[in-house]
Order: structure tokens, then sequence, then C-alpha cells
């Protein structure tokens, strides 16, 4: 029985053999209160032949496990899949039963998302889980029919991406506290535009050093890309893999390292309120300088990896060659 805070109160979800009731109330202790006593409530009217189950009685947390079990066990996405669905769970309530889920239900909770601050791409992540799970729950027949999954229109916004002075100091902090590895995973995150679970998962048998270049084999679009190395780059690996085995990873670290070290820097650099500072904005800066120097667009897509253009295009507006050029022509 989930209770949520929704503005100034909290707001109690009980959900009984497919029947699901909410309300709001001034506080924790009442909502709570609530809930215990409607969930008896409903109880009893079953019990009495008053209430009629709907569905098959699945409810949110099962069908979870089961679509981690069999669809998402085997994909690369699966821990982004099971956090973003884990989310979920928590906002319908583990034991909501699905065929008590509404249209009205998930606007709702869109609108409450909202007001807690999530972007709307994150709802759409999140949106995108409830909607896999509840398509599974149609093939299974625990469904006859799966409510509408509303999705949130994404608008680009400005690209945070660090300034030459920024980046020097981000480094010099890592420097300055011993954190070697921390510095030179940002060097590789600069110069080759790497997304963070491509390096963590680079081999030493992956890098070419004698040609200056790295193969990234797996990654987010299944497509391997090569990618040439920066001469810091290039450094910064070969020492990185000295005396190293060709099946030992490159840098012997984990996410929540990462996570740690970026977020001491963030707060000790004075960026704590920055929402943008985040380590996905060293990407930012790789195809953000490769723009700002003219590159062409194709050639940004293939060193980022990006599965289609219209991701690549978010940087052409910091190409100004071609528009100085045509505003040119008006002083001739």
């Amino acid at each position: 029985m989930p209770i949520n805070k929704r503005g100034k109160g909290f707001e109690a979800s009980v959900s009984y053999k497919g029947e699901r009731k909410r309300k709001l109330l001034p506080t924790r202790e009442m909502a709570e209160i609530w809930a215990v006593q409607e969930k008896q409530r409903l109880v009893e009217l079953y019990a009495e032949g008053e209430l009629k189950p709907k569905g098959r009685g699945v409810t949110l947390a099962e069908l979870r496990r089961e679509v981690i079990k069999y669809v998402w066990q085997y994909q690369k996405s699966k821990k982004t899949a099971e956090l973003n669905s884990a989310t979920v769970c928590k906002a319908f309530g583990d034991e909501t039963e699905i065929a008590s889920i509404t249209m009205g239900d998930i606007e709702e909770q869109i609108s409450a998302w909202k007001h807690d601050g999530k972007a709307d791409g994150t709802i759409n992540r999140l949106l995108s889980a409830l909607s896999k799970m509840l398509s599974y729950a149609v093939d299974k027949d625990y469904l006859t029919k799966a409510p509408r999954i509303p999705r949130l229109k994404e608008v680009n916004g400005r690209i945070r991406f660090l300034t030459g002075e920024e980046e020097n100091e981000l480094l010099a902090f890592f420097e300055f506290i011993n954190a070697s590895t921390m510095h030179d995973i940002c060097v590789v995150g600069l110069d080759t535009g790497m997304r963070q679970g491509e390096i963590l998962g680079l081999q030493v048998r992956d890098l070419d050093l004698a040609n200056g270049q790295v193969v990234i084999w797996e990654n987010k679009t299944d497509h391997p890309r090569t990618i040439p190395l920066t001469d810091r780059a290039r450094r910064v690996l070969k020492a990185a893999v000295s005396g190293k085995k060709q099946t030992d990873s490159v840098f012997d670290t984990t996410r929540d390292s990462i996570r740690h070290y970026w977020d001491r820097a963030r707060n000790h650099l004075g960026y704590g309120s920055d929402k943008q500072y985040v380590f996905h904005m060293l990407r930012h800066t790789f195809c953000s300088r490769l723009a700002q120097k003219n590159v062409n667009i194709s050639a940004i897509q293939a060193l980022a990896g990006h599965k289609t253009i219209t991701m690549t295009q978010r940087y052409a507006h910091l190409s100004t060659k071609a528009l100085h050029s045509a505003i040119g022509v008006l002083n001739q």
C-alpha cells in the first residue's frame, strides 16, 4: 500500500483483486490509516461477493520479475530497464494488479513525476518500461488490452559542454586528490567521445596503439566503430595498459566509483546546483568541439556512434562557418 507525497498532501493507493482506490489526505498518518481501512473494506466486499475480481490478478511486481527474466535478461540495457521498471513499480505500487491500471492512472502519474521535477526524457524512459511490461502482459493473456501509453515531447535544450578552463580545473582536481584513474578516464572521454559504459568495457585487446586507434565492439547501437586517438589519449591509454594481459580491463574501476569522484569534483568546483554537470557532458564536449571546428556532421556521427543523424544534428548549430559564408554575400 504505497503512500506518495503529492503537493501538500499524501496520496494513499490500495489495490485488491484488480480493484484500485486512491485518496489524497493531509498527513502521512491519515493516509496510512485510510489505506489499512480501505484494504480491509475491499477484502470484506470480495468475501461477501459484492466485489468481482478483475483480470487474472497479476501484480505489477510479478509482471516486472517475469519481464526481466524472459525479455530484459538478454538485452544490453537490462540494468537500465531494471532500474526504470523498479521506479514504475514504486510509483504505481508493487501489489497493484495490472488489470486495474487505467489511462487516467498513467496520466496522473505523469503529472506526479513532473511535479517531482523529472525531465520529460526521464519520464519517457519510465513510460517505455511500463509499456514493455503491459505489452508482455497482453502477449501472455494476462490482459486483454493494455491502456495507451502516451509519450511526452522532448525538447532539445542547451547542450552543456566543458570550456577549456572548466576542463583544466576538472583534470587538475583529480590530479590534486591523486585520483589518477578518474583523471585518465576523463581524458579518454573528452578525446574519444566514448560513453561511460564503453570506457568501462574497454579491454587491452581493443586498443591498437601502434596505429593510434581504439575499436568499440559492444555499444548502445550494436554497431562496432573505430575511433582514432589524440596524442593525449594515446599516452594515457598506453600507461593504463602497461603490464596488463590482452583480456584485462583497461580501467579497473566501477560506475559507482566514477559517480563518487565526479560528485566530489562537481561539489568542490562549485557546480553542485548545475544539473547538466554530469559525466555524459564529456561526450557532449567531444562532439561540440568537433562541430565548432567545422568537422563534417557525418564524420561526427561516425565517431560518436550515433544511430541516426538526428542525434548528431543537435551539435550542427555550433558549426557556423557555412552561416558566416552565407551572410558574407551581403557584403559583396
